[in-house]
């Protein structure tokens, strides 16, 4: 799975990401920066920022979305 570079439509909003089920070889890039999720632990950036995803593994990502 990948979702492309895109970014959100205003420099208003911090998203927040929280890891619940994390496999091996997923990643996110926001801007110049490349990471994976953590399970339990928060992932937050600015929205504004182009970012993508891309999960290169067999299992299930699972990760909370908020903003």
């Amino acid at each position: 799975t990948h979702v492309h570079s895109h970014c959100g439509p205003t420099n208003t909003r911090i998203r927040a990401h929280l890891g619940l089920q994390v496999p091996e070889k997923t990643f996110i890039r926001v801007a110049e920066e490349t990471r994976s999720w953590k399970e339990g632990e928060w992932l937050i950036f600015d929205d504004s920022f182009e970012h993508e995803v891309w999960h290169n593994g067999t299992g299930l990502r699972l990760v909370l979305i908020g903003e």
